[in-house]
């Protein structure tokens, strides 16, 4: 998204000052970086054009509501799992030390299904909140077997519903 702001930004400044106009005419058509540049373009322009059909206010009000309330429940979730596990912390030490874990996934590391790095992302969350590493990649790990078993059985039911819609069609 930076990357097509940043790309949006530079159009517009083109568009409005000639010389940088001509100069940039010159680059964008030489080749293969001509084509580059026309996809670029063409994906910044449809990216913009999909931010104007969604310019209700009602509607962002709408899907940010959603997100809180999709956040809460998760970190609801994490709480009560913990709580269990024999964790005794506040529901916000469980967004805080959450949040953190959540930074793991900002990492170009690429493994199936996240394993290994959300569970370092639990032992860094919230060993920097003063909890035992060894307890919280414990927790780490059976959170994250929840949430493949959460996400399983999603899957199922969604793939059964749509088996039954497009039979019936």
């Amino acid at each position: 998204i930076a990357l097509l702001a940043g790309s949006f930004t530079l159009l517009i400044s083109i568009s409005r000052n000639q010389q940088l106009a001509q100069a940039w005419q010159g680059i964008a058509t030489s080749g293969s970086i001509g084509r580059l540049l026309f996809k670029l373009k063409t994906l910044i322009k449809n990216f913009y054009q999909e931010l104007l059909i969604y310019r209700d206010a009602a509607l962002h009000l709408k899907l940010f509501s959603y997100s809180i309330l999709l956040w809460l429940t998760i970190f609801i979730l994490f709480w009560v799992v913990l709580q269990s596990l024999g964790f005794s912390m506040s529901l916000s030490e469980v967004v805080l030390g959450s949040s953190l874990a959540n930074l793991t996934q900002l990492l170009p590391v690429g493994t199936l299904g996240n394993i290994g790095t959300l569970e370092a992302g639990w032992v860094f969350g919230f060993t920097l909140l003063g909890y035992d590493s060894y307890r919280t990649l414990t927790a780490g790990i059976v959170m994250h077997v929840i949430v493949i078993l959460i996400a399983g059985i999603y899957g199922v039911l969604s793939w059964v519903s749509l088996s039954i819609s497009s039979a019936r069609r």
